[in-house]
Parts: structure tokens; sequence; C-alpha cells
């Protein structure tokens, strides 16, 4: 069973800049994979049919090729696998894949592999069934130029200390969220963009049989937290 906590930072938070920038990385690594996936796919079935390579798909493909030559990461099919990405990734360096913590940047590349699967399930039954949508599925996009996505940081890297205080990977800054229940332990932790601000959804995992105490911290902003808090032990 689990349970989520929900606080809101918005500007002019000591966490507002750290969520924009794990926000803006998010999107910049999602990108950066979803592009590698199209852009070798894309290669590989032109390649195919005897069709020239745009001078992307073949800065992309000989990239890959190279970089996976003689290892168990080799392309085997079109579609690169989640592992496969991953290796790319971190063997080259690449600037996007470093911006953002270990195991969150991880967990972007597993979102995108999960969204092209969607997108392939979508596709067989659209082959067999084409009545029961309303278009064509589409093959996952990109996220906005400069733009943000939802940044996931597990239990590995995020961790509550002293029984309340959140601490997050990358800053010394923590979030005071309240003394937790034995029956709890942190799962993730997820960034998500919102308008002018950011939620950050603190998902527990509650042990089997154990009854929750109601949630009265759900969907506070921060300083509403803070006062609840302060008011708390002052009792």
């Amino acid at each position: 069973m689990y349970r989520t906590r929900q606080i809101r930072i918005k500007k002019g938070s000591r966490l507002y800049p750290y969520c924009w920038q794990m926000c803006h990385a998010a999107a910049r690594l999602y990108n950066r994979g979803t592009y590698l996936i199209r852009q070798y796919a894309t290669a590989e079935g032109r390649l195919e049919k005897g069709v020239e390579l745009t001078e992307n798909q073949r800065e992309a493909y000989d990239m890959i090729r190279e970089i996976t030559v003689n290892t168990k990461f080799s392309p085997k099919k079109k579609w690169l696998t989640y592992g496969q990405l991953d290796y790319i990734l971190k063997r080259t360096e690449d600037e996007a894949y470093r911006r953002m913590p270990a195991q969150a940047n991880q967990q972007i590349l597993k979102c995108i592999t999960r969204n092209f699967s969607s997108f392939f399930e979508s596709a067989k039954k659209y082959t067999k069934n084409p009545e029961a949508f309303t278009g064509r599925p589409m093959m996952p996009g990109y996220k906005k130029k400069d733009g943000m996505a939802t940044a996931i940081l597990t239990n590995q890297i995020c961790k509550i200390k002293e029984g309340k205080d959140l601490r997050f990977p990358g800053t010394p800054d923590r979030m005071n969220i309240g003394k937790m229940e034995d029956t709890m332990r942190l799962k993730e932790v997820r960034i998500k963009p919102q308008a002018d601000s950011f939620v950050i959804d603190i998902v527990m995992e509650v042990r089997r049989g154990a009854v929750a105490q109601r949630n009265v911290l759900a969907d506070m902003e921060e300083e509403q937290l803070v006062k609840y808090l302060s008011q708390s032990t002052a009792l």
C-alpha cells in the first residue's frame, strides 16, 4: 500500500531553484534519449529500404554502432532498449545524462522506453482494429525546448533524516515533512512542474496490515507546512 504527501514549492522558496534545475535537466535528458531512439530506428528503416540516411540519422547510427560493437548492448533490433540507451549515454559521458543524479537519470530513461512500449502496443491494436481509435497512434515526441519534465528520485538518493527531514541529492537544503510513522518507509520522490510552481510528491510505502493515520499534511504549500509543524511542536 502506498500513500503520497504533496508539498507545493513556490517562487521564493529555498528549494525552488533546485526544483527548476532538476525538472529542466529531466526534460533535456528525456529529449536526448527520445532523439537517439527515433534516429536509430528510422535509420534502420531507411537502410532496409536502401534509402540514404539524413545527416542526423547517420551521426546517431554510427555513434551507437561504434559504442556498442562487441558488447552485449549491440542492438539486435531497430528499437533501442532501456539497457542499451543507458549504456550508450553512460559510455559517451553524455552531458544531459550527467546533469542528473545517478538513478534519477535512469528513471527518465525507463520512462522513455515505457512510452515507446505503450506506443508499440497501441500500434498493434490499431492494425487489428483501427475503428477503435480516433486516429493512428503517434510515436512519442519531445518535450518543449527549454521545457521541464517530472524528475523522479529513488529512495537510494533521497533519504529521510532524523525521522522528519527529507534530504535531496546535490543540495544541502532539506525539507521538514513532519514526523514519519514507524509503519512507513520512503519509496520515491517526484518533483513535478506545475504552472509557476512545483509539486513534490513524497511516496511512502505502508507496511502490510498497518493502519495509516489520516494524512493532514497532504497538498500543503511549503509555508503552510512549516506553520503546521511549528504549531504542532508548540503543543
